[in-house]
């Protein structure tokens, strides 16, 4: 278990299971942030789980791949932005993901 003092709630250091002097990276303190939608430096359950479930970094590659594709600048990417950034996200996990769903429901 995490949560080490038992308030229901994963400080940094919890979640990240660090002690207070081997200090945490920047990615670490920024991903803990995105985390943390309420913003009371405390993760909890329903924000834990955006985690250990892999939504959380489901939703960081496909927000980057729509930065990558999106040339007009709309926040969307189209089916021919998609084309021509297929070379720029072909080693991405948002190709892993998008090859997945594809595989899944058999595009």
């Amino acid at each position: 278990n995490k949560d080490k003092d038992a308030d229901d709630y994963l400080s940094p250091q919890e979640m990240w299971e660090f002690s207070a002097k081997e200090g945490l990276s920047e990615e670490e303190m920024e991903d803990f942030r995105k985390l943390d939608k309420d913003g009371n430096q405390l993760l909890d359950a329903q924000e834990v789980k955006a985690w250990e479930s892999g939504l959380f970094h489901t939703e960081s590659e496909m927000l980057r791949l729509i930065e990558v594709a999106d040339k007009d600048g709309d926040m969307e990417a189209t089916a021919q932005e998609l084309e021509d950034a297929r070379e720029d996200l072909e080693d991405s996990l948002a190709q892993y993901h998008l090859s997945e769903w594809a595989e899944h429901i058999e595009l």
